[in-house]
């Protein structure tokens, strides 16, 4: 039976830090931070709690919101970005399906990294509706358990508005893609990372609320995410409307893994330990669903571009082989890291080298 927050307790550590102020910045499309000073000797009553628990002050990252994020200033004329233009509509290394031999030689590489494209917006137009936006809410109408400040529930309001208009923005570019591209209809799959999501929610029901995983969850999503999208958006060999997609959607979750890894240094310490020992060992299983290639996902854009069922999983088989067992899409764990870092939810050194040496050599922050 889930106990209530009140049982579970959500005290802090007597030897948490006083005094910490946290300066999240955003310099062009990079994300910086820095501990600064110490909050005010005399605060005003409602801000009393704040520092006689030692909770991490916060601070927003959303102060030119109103200007630069995407749902404020994007133009979705996809035609227009994309008059006489050339490129390909997604990065061909995304599963390697696409450079199979089979594929080229028949002429439809093009074709896949289209039903790539659009397997990868249904994902993300599922994510930030069903894992995001939700979450924001939650955070809106102080749902984890927690202590924090005015500000950042308002903050979470304009997280869900971005979510919102994300979800928007890859539903016009798959329809934007479907108009220029002649597809099989196949149905997606539910996607490996919600499906594994799912499975891992059964081991929190006596430990955590509900809410308080589905933030768990945001945390891992949000700060992945802005990592590989600082990698795609790059990519030059991308189509117009895809890479202004994707450098939108990245300049605004910079703004999300700063709010997301400064409530998790504010909310954590005040869980209980029972909290914490049930997110342990998940923590890294829902940070490798996220990154893993989804096989499934493969074959049915295989199936969309015009291969048969049986193709699809000869030419997905093999190129796993070629990949290996631990197949990613390689991705950078290093905003995801830090933010576990810097909030304690790491117990030390040891714990930290190990989760990042279980996710990649090449995780460790410096």
């Amino acid at each position: 039976m889930q106990r209530s927050s009140r049982e579970r307790g959500t005290g802090l550590p007597p030897d948490a830090s006083r005094g910490v102020v946290w300066d999240w910045s955003i310099q062009g499309n990079t994300l910086s931070h820095s501990l600064h000073g110490s909050v005010n000797a005399d605060p005003e009553p409602r801000e009393a709690w704040w520092h006689m628990n030692s909770v991490p002050q916060y601070r927003s990252p959303f102060n030119q919101w109103e200007e630069r994020a995407a749902v404020r200033s994007m133009s979705m004329d996809f035609s227009e970005l994309e008059r006489d233009a050339q490129g390909e509509w997604f990065h061909a290394e995304a599963s390697g399906i696409a450079n199979h031999p089979e594929v080229i030689a028949r002429g439809r590489r093009q074709d896949v990294l289209a039903a790539l494209l659009l397997g990868y917006l249904d994902f993300t137009f599922h994510l930030e509706a069903r894992c995001i936006e939700p979450v924001g809410r939650d955070i809106s109408l102080h749902r984890l358990d927690a202590q924090y400040d005015a500000q950042m529930a308002r903050d979470a309001i304009r997280v869900q508005c971005d979510e919102a208009f994300h979800a928007l923005m890859c539903a016009q570019l798959a329809d934007h893609v479907k108009s220029r591209v002649e597809l099989c209809r196949v149905p997606f799959p539910e996607h490996l990372y919600f499906r594994r999501v799912r499975e891992l929610e059964a081991s929190t029901r006596n430990s955590l609320s509900a809410e308080q995983y589905a933030f768990c969850v945001a945390v891992v999503s949000e700060t992945v995410i802005t990592d590989s999208l600082q990698k795609d958006w790059q990519n030059l060999s991308l189509r117009p409307s895809v890479r202004e997609v994707l450098l939108q959607h990245y300049k605004d979750e910079v703004r999300h893994s700063a709010y997301f890894s400064q409530a998790l240094r504010i909310v954590w310490p005040q869980w209980s330990e029972e909290v914490k020992r049930t997110m342990a060992p998940l923590w890294s299983e829902l940070v490798l669903a996220f990154t893993r290639i989804d096989a499934e996902l493969s074959r049915v854009a295989l199936r969309m571009a015009g291969f048969s069922e049986q193709d699809a999983q000869r030419i997905q088989e093999e190129t796993l082989r070629t990949l290996g067992p631990m197949a990613d899409r390689g991705v950078s764990y290093k905003l995801t890291l830090r933010a576990f870092r810097e909030a304690g939810v790491l117990g030390g050194q040891r714990e930290y080298e190990e989760l990042a040496g279980a996710l990649s050599p090449n995780a460790l922050v410096p």
